[in-house]
């Protein structure tokens, strides 16, 4: 059996009105209960919050609408048809004109008017506190057959990924055997070999998540940039995020942000992550990135189940960066222009396992004077064939990120 896990709910507005500020006092005080919470944000579908359930495989689903009652209804259904079973319990946060929703299967209706505090103890109380036993709320015996779910995700199910994430991420006794048969699993799939994993480190704050969600782009086979979107040359890939974020230190809950920043980026509005891109959060769960170290045992899972390219994201602590350096192929280095001199950064150990460096939001100024100081560092003392090379970008409209993704293919044919 397993340590107990903190209950993980997906968080979103569903509908297409409404403010942001409400939502995120909702974000807040379910974290400070002790909640993982998935951020979604405003104007969701119901498509958007299942493609999110079978990825992340929450607890429970949080809405926040003041819709009609048949959107809420076409969700219910929605995730009901997703898959076997329940995909997660679902709990309804609405206006004075939802009490018919009670007797539709919402495990919980919160009135207009209550604070966010009761919010979140509605929410724990429909959850039942933390995960009793190392499932998610919508898992069902059958389902935990490490062998059928392990069949299913190679067949291409994002609920089974989903699912066997959980248990490598929650330490259950399923997870444990998982892990037994991982190594034997990716060595027997033909695109284990092929799959390349790239590592973005960096401090909190250096635009890592938008960064991330640009190089999805480039993998989708477009770029994104100032002016209308352009097609690059590189073909459509199978994609799998893996993105961690800090948890509380005090509560032990966290707010899981970063999937809202690559919908946002690499699609319409209202829409889910992209058919080919599996996106999951991860929380640390600890200092020193805690329950961070189940990711290398991820990255095998994601290998086996096809996956072409495999993104993981550090929460910006030293010890995710030196990790995901042990499973990263290409290790991406974020800094910014208030990065610290050459000495912090050497003490850091930045030069001792990047393959690119990457200056993001800084102006020309700034950028320049970092990447300066990277090359004088790197002059000094590397002695590789590959020299990583270091240039500028600024995520948030696109710029570099097309030159950032043709060094990545370069080391990758370098390492081949």
């Amino acid at each position: 059996m397993k340590s107990q896990s903190p209950a993980k709910i997906v968080l979103g507005k569903l509908g297409s009105v409404g403010r942001d500020r409400g939502l995120r006092d909702i974000a807040r005080s379910l974290r400070d209960a002790g909640a993982e919470v998935v951020y979604l944000g405003l104007r969701q579908t119901p498509e958007s919050f299942v493609a999110a359930v079978e990825q992340e495989d929450p607890d429970a689903v949080c809405i926040t609408s003041h819709t009609s009652d048949d959107l809420v209804r076409e969700l219910l259904e929605n995730l009901r048809s997703a898959g076997e079973g329940a995909v997660a319990t679902p709990v309804i946060v609405a206006g004075d004109d939802a009490g018919g929703l009670s007797g539709i299967g919402i495990a919980a209706v919160v009135e207009t008017g209550a604070s966010a505090e009761e919010i979140a103890a509605q929410v724990r109380q429909a959850v039942g506190g933390d995960r009793a036993d190392g499932a998610s709320a919508g898992s069902s015996q059958a389902e935990r057959n490490i062998e059928d779910l392990l069949q299913k995700a190679r067949s291409g199910s994002n609920r089974a990924v989903g699912r066997l994430l959980s248990a490598l991420e929650d330490e259950t006794d399923a997870g444990a055997e998982l892990r037994k048969l991982l190594p034997d699993v990716a060595s027997g799939t033909d695109s284990a070999d092929g799959s390349h994993v790239i590592g973005i480190a960096g401090a909190s704050g250096t635009g890592k998540s938008t960064l991330c969600s640009r190089l999805i782009e480039a993998a989708s086979g477009k770029i994104r940039g100032p002016g209308r979107p352009k097609k690059s040359d590189a073909p459509p890939r199978r994609t799998a995020v893996l993105s961690a974020d800090a948890s509380s230190q005090r509560s032990g809950g966290a707010i899981l942000g970063d999937r809202i920043r690559m919908t946002s980026s690499i699609q319409k509005p209202q829409s889910s992550v992209e058919d080919n891109v599996f996106f999951r959060s991860v929380a640390s769960r600890g200092q020193n990135g805690g329950n961070t170290a189940w990711i290398p045992d991820a990255v095998k899972l994601l290998k086996a189940a096809g996956f072409d390219l495999i993104v993981v994201e550090t929460s910006g602590d030293g010890h995710t960066d030196s990790l995901i350096a042990e499973v990263a192929d290409t290790l991406v280095m974020v800094v910014t222009g208030d990065w610290g001199d050459s000495i912090q950064a050497s003490k850091a150990g930045l030069l001792e396992f990047a393959d690119i460096f990457v200056v993001n939001k800084a102006d020309a100024q700034e950028g320049d004077s970092v990447c300066r100081d990277l090359e004088r560092m790197l002059d000094m003392g590397f002695e590789s064939s590959w020299r990583p090379p270091v240039l500028q970008t600024a995520a948030a409209s696109g710029e570099g990120t097309a030159d950032l993704w043709n060094l990545i293919e370069a080391h990758k044919m370098y390492g081949a």
